[in-house]
């Protein structure tokens, strides 16, 4: 009797040791979930604002862009203006004379 007694006594100590073990062990998840918490929630805040960042520099590298083509189209038709000109001057001092010979016999007809 004394010896079951004594057994029943190490096992309600044993099951008291393992229940202790057990709730520090609850004790220390409870702590890392908590943290792990707090770091997801920091976290997900920096990926928020990563996000805006990069949306910020997307709208700013399309506004660039943006003004880079009505830029290079601004340019085209400058320089298709300019050609034109070139041409017109070109012809010009090429018939010089014939163009001075129209003008002179148009005031001699007047």
């Amino acid at each position: 009797m004394s010896d079951t007694l004594g057994r029943n006594t190490q096992m309600v100590a044993d099951t008291k040791d393992t229940v202790t073990i057990i709730r520090e062990a609850q004790q220390a998840s409870t702590i890392r979930m908590t943290q792990f918490e707090s770091e997801i929630k920091e976290l997900t805040k920096d990926h928020n604002m990563v996000k805006l960042i990069s949306d910020d520099h997307e709208k700013r590298i399309s506004s660039i862009e943006e003004g880079h083509r009505r830029r290079k189209w601004f340019i085209g038709i400058l320089a298709t203006a300019c050609g034109f000109g070139s041409t017109v001057a070109g012809w010009m001092l090429t018939h010089w004379g014939a163009i001075q010979e129209v003008i002179h016999n148009g005031a001699d007809a007047q």
